[in-house]
Order: C-alpha cells, then structure tokens, then sequence
C-alpha cells in the first residue's frame, strides 16, 4: 500500500518489461522516499546500489487505510501469496540485514519470521527504530521516513542510529 504507482516502472510493467531496473531505483528515481533512503546512505552510495528493494505486499491501495478496508480472509490470502516470494527472495538474496522502512511492515517481517523485537530509539511514546533480537539477517526497522511526519531531530536521531546499527553489522564502515 502506498504511493500512486504512475512511476517508470509502472509505465514499463504496463508493458509487460518486468525486467529489474539497471540501476537501483532509490539511487535514480526522485521519489519522496528515493530522495530519504538516499540522504540515510550518504556517502555509501555502493551499499545502496548493491542492495535489494522490494515491498513485502505487491498489490496497490492507495494508503494502508484503504488496504485494510478490504476483506479480512483476501487480504490474508493475498499477504500470504506475496510472502511466499518474499521468503524466496531472502533465501536467494541471503541478506546480512533487512532494513524495513515503516514500522508496519518491520511488525509483519518480524512476526513471520518469529523474531523478536526490541526498541532502539523512541520519541516519546512511540517507536522509531527497533531491532529484531536475532542476526541472521538482522531486522531493523524504522518509522516511515514518507508517511509520518517526523520532526528534524529524530530524523538526525534516527538517521544516526540506523547508520550506527549498520556500522555494528558491517554494512557500511563507522564515519
């Protein structure tokens, strides 16, 4: 759920290309989230440029509000089908870290992979970035950098402790 798919690749996929993108789309698009994923991974533009992206529900709703306007047991069902394939993808990829953007989907990851949870950085009462408790891969995930709002400090909060979360596990070097 999310955004309004009239991007590139919408317009390729109409098509029938379902090749992947030569270049990482967080590293061309300028997408609100293209543009923050990159100001995350400053100055690692390699890390991001090796990594794989993917949603974990590849059906479209507007928002999550309307996605969970449908029914209970086709969403279900759907959710389902996509992790079957998400599932596929870590096993072929064999990530040393998945990074969630958006607490929601780091909730579900999580919660199908059995992990557990444990809150790294909070603002007031709510959750910004938490870590699974296992390291193979590592789950971290992050409030959504697009659809909360976020104030300029616990952006830089954030922001600092995601990169010192990837630093610990050796995906980019410590600044």
């Amino acid at each position: 759920p999310g955004g309004s798919g009239k991007g590139k690749q919408h317009s390729r996929f109409e098509a029938g290309d379902f090749t992947p993108p030569e270049q990482h789309q967080y590293i061309t698009e300028d997408w609100d989230l293209a543009k923050e994923v990159r100001d995350l991974f400053d100055g690692h533009k390699d890390v991001l440029s090796n990594s794989v992206a993917s949603n974990i529900v590849f059906f479209r709703a507007s928002d999550t509000d309307k996605w969970d306007t449908l029914d209970k047991a086709r969403r279900t069902s759907m959710e389902d089908f996509c992790w079957e394939y998400i599932e596929e993808l870590v096993d072929h990829v064999n990530p040393k870290m998945i990074l969630s953007v958006g607490l929601r989907t780091f909730d579900e990851v999580t919660g199908r992979m059995g992990l557990e949870q444990e809150v790294v950085l909070r603002r007031s009462n709510s959750r910004l970035l938490a870590v699974s408790n296992e390291s193979a891969p590592k789950v971290v995930g992050m409030i959504h950098l697009t659809g909360a709002q976020i104030s300029n400090d616990d952006k830089s909060r954030l922001y600092k402790h995601t990169r010192e979360l990837l630093a610990e596990n050796r995906i980019i070097e410590q600044a």
